[in-house]
């Protein structure tokens, strides 16, 4: 079955590397979130997320590029990955800065399509 918690679980054990991941919908909400034993606590600032990636859905439809996919937000700490999922949710995940990106967006993508059809 199918749960938040449990699509959650399965991005962060299948991506190595992964410190957490979150839902967040587009006004910055986190939805859910939930850590790995490599993470001490979520990654702060999720919400402010959530508020980067619409801006930057904004200025995609004021120069029509295209449908942005997903988000890479690269920091010394740590890598964050987000995927739309549909027009109101984000799905993040979060790594340490020296890891290997490739599984991580390739997980992010499989995940981000079972929450689109989530009931």
């Amino acid at each position: 079955m199918f749960t938040l918690r449990n699509i959650l679980r399965a991005l962060i054990e299948s991506a190595p590397g992964s410190q957490g991941a979150a839902i967040i919908n587009s006004d910055g909400v986190v939805i859910d979130t939930l850590a790995s034993s490599l993470s001490v606590e979520p990654a702060s600032g999720l919400s402010e997320y959530g508020l980067v990636a619409q801006q930057l859905n904004s200025v995609r439809e004021l120069l029509e590029t295209g449908e942005h996919v997903d988000y890479t937000v690269q920091t010394p700490q740590r890598t964050t990955l987000m995927r739309r999922v549909n027009q109101h949710y984000f799905l993040a995940v979060w790594m340490g800065p020296s890891e290997h990106l490739g599984r991580a967006r390739f997980r992010l993508r499989l995940a981000a399509s079972q929450l689109a059809v989530y009931p």
